[in-house]
C-alpha cells in the first residue's frame, strides 16, 4: 500500500474538486448557448425549436429538496438545481434567487438563525 501524506491526498482533492467547478461552470455556459442558438434558429426558420415547459424555480428547488436525505444549504440546493437542467439567464446571482425561493411556506429551514450554513428541508420532512 502506497503511504500517501494528507497533505499529498488535500492536494488531490483540491485538484478535484477545481475540476468539478471548472465542468459546472463549463456546462451552465453550454446550457446559455444552447438557449441562444435555439433563440436565432427560431428566428432564421420562422419556427420555435421545441421547448421543453420550464418549470418555476420554487418547483424545482422542491425536487431537489424532496430527493434529498438531508438538508441541504443553498449553494448545494442552486448546484442541484442546475445540474438538472435548471436553465436561467442569470449568472451571478442565482443563489440569491434560489434563497428567495425559499421562502415559500414549503420550506423550512432546520438550522438555528445564526448557525451557518444555513440548511433548508420541505416542511413535511422537518
Amino acid at each position: 500500500m502506497d503511504n500517501i501524506s494528507l497533505a499529498e491526498i488535500n492536494k488531490q482533492l483540491d485538484a478535484k474538486n477545481q475540476e468539478i467547478e471548472s465542468l459546472k461552470a463549463e456546462l451552465l455556459s453550454a446550457r446559455q448557448l444552447l438557449g441562444s442558438i435555439e433563440s436565432r434558429l427560431q428566428k432564421v426558420v420562422g419556427i420555435a425549436a421545441p421547448k421543453v415547459e420550464k418549470k418555476s424555480l420554487r418547483v424545482a428547488v422542491s425536487e431537489v429538496l424532496n430527493s434529498s436525505n438531508e438538508p441541504l444549504t443553498v449553494t448545494e440546493i442552486a448546484e442541484l438545481v442546475l445540474e438538472r437542467g435548471y436553465s436561467t439567464q442569470s449568472k451571478n446571482n442565482f443563489k440569491s434567487m434560489v434563497q428567495q425561493a425559499l421562502n415559500g411556506d414549503e420550506f423550512h429551514r432546520v438550522t438555528k438563525p445564526k448557525q451557518r450554513p444555513s440548511r433548508y428541508a420541505l416542511e413535511n420532512d422537518v
